[in-house]
């Protein structure tokens, strides 16, 4: 990774930014443009939902007609780009007409910043994710007691109730044996002193 990073960051990029382009979204329009003076390259005409869909085209057609210059947005612009120190981009968009020159790299820059303004960014967003991630495993920890507190409440144990069962069932049994005793003391009395009359 660190040597993808190098390669991305440490090329000097020489960028050329068309003014700000002041059209509503959705935008339907034709694009026709020159890169250095060459031939014009023209895009159909085609309705784009936002600036970034228009610069998806551009670079579309500028990838098919094998120039080095990209293009990405910021802000409202458009911003072309390049490793060549020395390129123009003219076209139209609409009615709206732009002229780009390649300006200067700022000195000893990275993409604008410095290399430490780059560390710095890297480490404040590997520090913000793991955050995040920190704060989603506390979020899931939070979500599994929760649930394992309902499942005990359901399916759990009350030893209020227990105790109530078991002294209703003592008191079942109790009543149950003493029914029986009764009934066992009239049938001995019935078998063993009734039938002395007889004798």
């Amino acid at each position: 990774m660190i040597a993808q990073l190098k390669h991305d960051y440490n090329i000097q990029q020489y960028t050329a930014s068309s003014g700000d382009l002041t059209v509503t979204f959705p935008y339907d329009a034709a694009i026709t443009f020159s890169v250095d003076g060459g031939d014009p390259i023209t895009i159909p005409q085609e309705a784009y939902a936002d600036l970034n869909k228009l610069a998806d085209a551009i670079q579309k057609a500028l990838n098919s007609n094998n120039l080095a210059v990209n293009v990405r947005t910021e802000g409202r612009q458009l911003v072309f780009y390049s490793t060549s120190a020395s390129f123009t981009v003219a076209g139209t968009i609409g009615t709206f007409t732009f002229n780009a020159t390649a300006q200067d790299p700022i000195g000893k820059m990275v993409n604008k910043a410095t290399t430490d303004d780059f560390w710095r960014s890297v480490c404040a967003q590997v520090g913000v994710m793991s955050q995040e991630s920190l704060r989603m495993v506390k979020n899931q920890d939070t979500l599994l007691n929760e649930l394992e507190n309902k499942r005990q409440s359901v399916s759990g144990v009350s030893l209020d109730e227990e105790m109530t069962n078991m002294i209703k069932f003592q008191h079942a049994y109790n009543a149950a044996s003493r029914f029986i005793t009764t009934i066992d003391e009239a049938i001995e009395v019935i078998v063993n002193r009734m039938g002395l009359v007889g004798r």
